[in-house]
């Protein structure tokens, strides 16, 4: 008897030190513009993404502010700050929108009664319009969710993803319209709530940009999931540099082919 209280104990001990270890997480599956899975991961301070490729992933510290592009393949890691800062353009040239000015855009946030479910939470839908040629033209359909709002975790995360994005922006650079309407009516659609689905409205017919397709909470997840490799890790600059000696290389090999 003895010996049993004894060993009931200690896997009582061993359980509440496991339980303990893990973290109750917020667990998101969305669908990216190419219609592609990933699963977010989400606790307080820390974000794991995770698309269809195993090898590759992304990882949030919100605390330290870092994000981590994991690459398994090739055992590096590309190394973000969430406010970055734009890329670096080359010095004493002006650069390639010298001279072009881009007019403000006046863009509107148009409210419908039509409420629908996403993910099983109520979401209310809205059009992005903005006025081009005498026209007030639709940009993107959105559905919006007050009470996903309250998904412990979800709104921060979020906000790290604008902060990303928005701080990373060329200032001057003309972009189309519709993307600069999102950005000046950016911090009204904030007090809408989640962001759970989005389309682009085309000519050619609408694409979902992103659509959330599952929410779960208080899920356990040890903390090896948020865990940052000991790869080799380059910076955004190290990174931008690779792809222009990339392209330039590709240019130059089809220049070639094309004297042959």
């Amino acid at each position: 008897m003895k010996k049993s209280l004894r060993r009931g104990i200690i896997i009582g001990i061993i359980s509440v030190s496991v339980c303990s270890a893990s973290f109750a997480a917020t667990v998101i599956k969305r669908s990216d513009i190419q219609g592609k899975e990933e699963k977010i991961t989400l606790e307080k301070q820390h974000v794991r993404i995770q698309g269809e490729n195993a090898n590759y992933y992304r990882l949030m510290d919100l605390k330290l502010k870092k994000v981590y592009q994991v690459d398994d393949k090739q055992k590096r890691i590309l190394e973000m700050d969430i406010e970055g800062k734009p890329p670096k353009l080359p010095e004493g040239e002006p650069p390639p929108w010298f001279g072009q000015e881009q007019a403000p855009v006046k863009a509107h946030l148009a409210k419908s009664e039509y409420v629908t479910d996403i993910a099983g939470y109520s979401s209310r839908y809205y059009q992005i319009m903005v006025l081009y040629q005498n026209k007030w033209r639709p940009c993107f359909d959105n559905y919006f969710s007050e009470t996903a709002a309250k998904v412990p975790y979800l709104v921060d995360f979020i906000n790290a993803l604008s902060q990303i994005s928005q701080s990373r922006q060329i200032e001057g650079m003309p972009v189309h319209p519709c993307l600069q309407a999102l950005d000046n009516l950016e911090s009204e659609m904030k007090k809408l709530g989640v962001p759970m689905k989005t389309l682009i409205k085309g000519n050619k017919g609408d694409k979902v940009k992103h659509e959330i397709l599952n929410i779960q909470t208080d899920v356990k997840v040890s903390p090896e999931l948020f865990k940052v490799p000991d790869y080799h890790r380059i910076t955004e600059q190290e990174k931008r540099e690779e792809v222009y000696k990339e392209m330039r290389k590709r240019m130059e090999e089809a220049q070639k082919r094309g004297y042959k």
